[in-house]
C-alpha cells in the first residue's frame, strides 16, 4: 500500500553520523511526491550506486525545519513561495521548476461524480472539506484559490478540516472523518478514495514544484539533482501522474 504521510522526525534519525549523511543524497520534499520520489530514488540508486534519504511534510514544515538546523541537501516545495523563502533564510540557490500537478475533488471510495465545483456544499451536508491547511500548506493554498474565485469559499470557510498536509488530508476522507477533499490529482488514486471532480485549472494558480540546492550540498546530493532534471526522471513522473 503507497505511503500517505512520512514523518520528517523518524527520518532524521538517519543523519544522526554525519559522515553518512554526506554519503547519499538528503532531500526534504512536499508530502504529495512521497511515493514518485522513491521510485526516482530506487531507479536513481541502481543507476549511480548512490543512496536517497527522503523526509516529506508540507513544504512550509520542512522549511522551517531546515532553517532550524535539518540537514537537507535538497529541498522539493510544491509552491514557489517556500522554494523563494530557503533561497533567503537557509543558503539555497535559485529553484528550478521539477514537475506539475493539477486539483481534483475526491471522495471516499465508491462516491459518486460532482456535476460541478459548485455541487460541493450541497453534497457535503453536514460533513466538512478536507483540505492541506490554506495558512501553510500549498495544496490548500491553490484549493482556496479555486474555492474563492468560484464564490464558494465564504459559505466553505467555517465547514473546512484543515489538515497538516495533503496526505493527512486524503486520509481524512479515506476514514470517512470527511465525505470529501480537495488534494492533487495524484494523491486521488490511493485505495479508499476516488476522484469524482476534476477542478478547471483556470479556477487557481498552476501546480508547480520548485527544487532547490544547497549551497553546500554534498555531491550526492548534486547527483540526484542532475539526475532529476533528465528523460529516465520525466518518465518516471509521468508515469506517476505528475506533469511536464
Amino acid at each position: 500500500m503507497p505511503l500517505r504521510v512520512l514523518l520528517p522526525v523518524v527520518l532524521f534519525a538517519a543523519f544522526a553520523d554525519p559522515s553518512a549523511a554526506h554519503a547519499q543524497a538528503r532531500v526534504m520534499a512536499a508530502a504529495s511526491l512521497v511515493d514518485v520520489l522513491a521510485a526516482l530514488a530506487e531507479d536513481f540508486t541502481v543507476t549511480t550506486g548512490l543512496t536517497v534519504t527522503i523526509g516529506a511534510d508540507s513544504s512550509s514544515t520542512l522549511a522551517r525545519q531546515i532553517e532550524a538546523g535539518a540537514p537537507a541537501g535538497l529541498f522539493i516545495s510544491a509552491n514557489r513561495e517556500w522554494a523563494d523563502y530557503m533561497v533567503e533564510k537557509a543558503n539555497y540557490a535559485v529553484p528550478v521548476r521539477f514537475a506539475g500537478n493539477a486539483l481534483v475533488v475526491i471522495g471516499r471510495d465508491g462516491a459518486a461524480p460532482l456535476a460541478t465545483l459548485a455541487s460541493l456544499p450541497e453534497a457535503l451536508g453536514e460533513g466538512r472539506l478536507a483540505l492541506g491547511d490554506p495558512e501553510h500548506v500549498p495544496a490548500g493554498t491553490y484549493a482556496k484559490a479555486a474555492l474563492v474565485k468560484t464564490g464558494l469559499w465564504e459559505s466553505l470557510a467555517d465547514r473546512v478540516a484543515p489538515a497538516d498536509n495533503v496526505r493527512a488530508a486524503v486520509l481524512l476522507v479515506e476514514t470517512g472523518s470527511s465525505p470529501y477533499g480537495i488534494v492533487y490529482s495524484t494523491d486521488a488514486q490511493f485505495p479508499g478514495v476516488t476522484r469524482v471532480l476534476d477542478i478547471d485549472p483556470s479556477l487557481y494558480p498552476p501546480v508547480v514544484y520548485w527544487m532547490a540546492l544547497a549551497t553546500d550540498a554534498a555531491d550526492a546530493d548534486r547527483a540526484f539533482f542532475d539526475y532529476l532534471t533528465t528523460d529516465a526522471a520525466h518518465a518516471i513522473l509521468g508515469a506517476g501522474g505528475f506533469l511536464p
